[in-house]
């Protein structure tokens, strides 16, 4: 065995504190100080000036800095670069110089020994121009937006630690209340945000929506557009949703007046459609929401108000024989409360592609999983959920990513566009897989517990020709659905003699393997006809 070498030890343990000592001068000569007038430069020519105060501390140090808008032209430039506006539209939005300058951001760049491969740059806005009264106004709120950029010496991007933000109600004038603690971006091959624990609260005349967390973490890998991995997990999550309308019949015609109320102003149809799309998107409660598309001529709005029972958005085109309406009525109308918990959660979405096709798959697992609504219960002590979409035509896909705006004008050209390319991706088909896996279920329009349940659905739309507005029915030739049950048998047994059995010859189709009853479904749909193992399901 060598003796250590007591000298050579001695040594080391010198050069090593010389260097922990030497390191914090390195990295403020070497790294900070040439990127900071390499920025004041960089930011000057963007109409900023960058001011540095005089380094404090050594081993922890700190320069408070401060950077301030004093060019506008130069600045509307830049902006107008960055967030890709029209630089005119911005000068007609801020004409006068007291409406930009005056901006400033301040804050802090720091190092630490203790993290010697970081810098920190720390920054959260200082004061607005006099013109953004507004702003001014909210001036102690935006700072809890802060946050620190922590790069590497080479300038990278490696994190992002915001403020703990905490906003009530009181503080932005509305019923709303946030809260997240420690949230951080990670940047990388994966990126990552996190937060130790996060809670969002909103109130109005109609309804409360609810969403808490702890432990939430979120990541994104992202190769292009049609490429990238989403994945996210959190513990003791819940949802919840509450309307305080008692009668539905009260809300309906709320919020037919709410329309007809924000759309008086409106000139055509477009605008209306906007609006009210905007308004109907937000209710999540209403359960019908149906695009027609046939010959009728109808323009504007109406709404039923003697029975109360319907509002319609309608715009036709007599040489495209095109009617976009919007339906909701008080028969079908449910009033959602909705409460979601799930003790420990995780969800992932992957989107992949070739150079025809694009695929979608998701999965979520959920411990100690609640579903409460106004009309059922459903609890299970493991829920784990799975989809996917394959083998579906990537190129009108991408065609209508990349062209969005250009259906904003449907008003002129009518649907013609889109539905091209809708119907094209239904004449290439594709195929959707969804699966459900529960143990320990109690759904509340069973009287029993189902100690184990899987069902696994899948539906295939093959190639076809058919346009899918004239002849839907023909697609019915190119679809095959089919779904595999397995249930425990003790539950089976108690579900045939359920009042929520249809099926008169359940009991005789269904087959067994030890424990579990098992269906093999298939749905024919151009027939109207269920067949259950190859044997048809009689009511």
């Amino acid at each position: 065995m060598h003796r250590i070498d007591r000298k050579k030890v001695l040594i080391g343990f010198g050069v090593l504190i010389v260097a922990l000592l030497v390191w914090p001068f390195i990295i403020s000569t070497v790294v900070v100080n040439p990127k900071i007038d390499s920025q004041k430069e960089a930011l000057s020519i963007k109409g900023m000036e960058l001011k540095v105060e005089e380094k404090k501390g050594y081993f922890s140090s700190q320069r408070e800095y401060s950077l301030t808008v004093n060019d506008k032209e130069k600045f509307l430039t830049f902006l107008s670069g960055a967030v890709k506006i029209d630089k005119t539209l911005l000068e007609s939005i801020m004409p006068e110089n007291d409406d930009v300058l005056g901006l400033k951001f301040s804050g802090n760049i720091a190092t630490k020994i203790w993290q010697p491969l970081s810098v920190s740059v720390y920054i959260e806005p200082n004061d607005f121009p006099k013109n953004q009264i507004k702003l001014l106004e909210l001036k102690e709120l935006l700072k809890k937006f802060g946050a620190a950029f922590v790069f590497n010496l080479r300038g990278k991007l490696k994190e992002i630690d915001f403020n703990n933000i905490d906003i009530k109600s009181e503080e932005v004038g509305t019923n709303m209340a946030l809260n997240f603690i420690k949230p951080i971006i990670k940047l990388g091959d994966v990126n990552k945000f996190s937060l130790e624990k996060y809670l969002l609260q909103t109130a109005s005349e109609d309804k409360n929506v609810g969403i808490i967390s702890n432990n939430a973490e979120y990541n994104f890998q992202y190769k292009d557009d049609y490429n990238f991995k989403f994945t996210s997990n959190a513990d003791d999550f819940l949802y919840y949703t509450k309307y305080n309308f008692n009668n539905p019949d009260d809300y309906t015609v709320f919020l037919a007046k709410k329309i007809s109320e924000e759309t008086a102003e409106c000139k055509n149809i477009l605008c209306i459609k906007t609006i009210a799309n905007e308004i109907l998107q937000n209710e999540k409660h209403i359960d019908s929401f149906e695009i027609y598309l046939n010959s009728r001529i109808i323009d504007g709005i109406k709404y039923n108000s003697l029975g109360n029972k319907t509002f319609e958005v309608r715009h036709s085109n007599t040489e495209r024989n095109l009617e976009y309406r919007i339906i909701y009525t008080k028969d079908n109308f449910k009033l959602a409360n909705v409460e979601l918990k799930g003790k420990k959660n995780s969800s992932n979405i992957d989107v992949f592609s070739d150079s025809n096709d694009v695929s979608i798959k998701t999965n979520t697992k959920v411990d100690d999983f609640l579903l409460h609504t106004a009309n059922y219960n459903i609890d299970a002590k493991i829920a784990d959920i799975h989809a996917s979409l394959t083998n579906v035509k990537l190129a009108p896909i991408k065609y209508i990513m990349d062209n969005t705006e250009q259906f904003s004008s449907w008003e002129l050209d009518g649907f013609s566009p889109l539905l091209k390319h809708i119907i094209e991706i239904a004449n290439y088909g594709g195929e959707m897989n969804y699966g459900m896996e529960f143990s320990d279920l109690k759904f509340s329009k069973m009287k029993f517990l189902i100690k184990e349940l899987k069902l696994d659905a899948n539906f295939v739309l093959k190639e076809n020709n058919y346009n899918i507005l004239n002849k839907s029915a023909e697609l019915l030739n190119y679809i095959t659905f089919t779904m595999n049950i397995k249930v425990d048998k003790e539950s089976f047994e108690k579900y045939l003699k359920s009042p929520m059995n249809e099926y008169k010859n359940l009991d005789k189709v269904v087959k067994y393997d030890g424990d579990y009853a098992l269906l093999d479904v298939n749905f024919n749909l151009k027939d109207d006809v269920i067949l259950a193992n190859n044997k048809e399901l009689i009511k």
